[in-house]
């Protein structure tokens, strides 16, 4: 069975058993003990005037990398298939780079996902990006993607970690194992 595990920089990386292919996006190859893929969705420069990507280093790296954007200094580039996606599914609701890396996944047939450190537990992730996450993830599982999460994780949890009309509790073990 085609397998992925997807990476972040969320808490929950360091759970990440790094036994199957590993997908990881942006800094991420800067901490994690392997990856196969590196996904890179942010602009040449950014919003300050300076290089998002020190391409010395990714071209050390060895592996593909895939972007929105074209990187003529990257040996191993490969171009996001942005408009077969799009087309495949309908829809542009990448708020992300974990959608962008989900959508790829789907598209290329892989029958189950895992994601590590990618909580979406910050005011900002959880409230600009985690919807487009769940999204993806919902459109992954009604493929019959097999989908597995880490605790820590608030992707596709209630927000009390609890179904609405279940009685409240916390395991702040759970939460943040740290």
């Amino acid at each position: 069975m085609k397998e992925v595990i997807i990476l972040g920089m969320g808490a929950t990386l360091m759970k990440c058993p790094f036994d199957d292919e590993v997908w990881a996006m942006n800094q991420t190859y800067k901490v994690a003990k392997r990856i196969d893929k590196l996904f890179i969705v942010d602009p040449r420069i950014n919003f300050i005037g300076g290089e998002n990507h020190n391409f010395d280093e990714l071209n050390k790296l060895g592996i593909p990398i895939v972007s929105l954007h074209h990187f003529p200094e990257i040996k191993n580039f490969e171009h996001y298939p942005y408009d077969e996606i799009v087309e495949e599914f309908g829809t542009e609701f990448f708020t992300n780079t974990v959608c962008y890396m989900l959508a790829y996944a789907i598209y290329n047939g892989y029958k189950k996902i895992r994601m590590y450190g990618i909580d979406m537990a910050t005011q900002m992730e959880y409230i600009l990006e985690r919807g487009g996450v769940e999204f993806w993830v919902g459109v992954a599982i009604g493929r019959g993607i097999k989908f597995e999460n880490t605790k820590g994780s608030m992707v596709c949890k209630p927000v009390m970690n609890v179904p609405y009309g279940h009685k409240y509790s916390v395991n702040m073990k759970e939460v943040d194992p740290f």
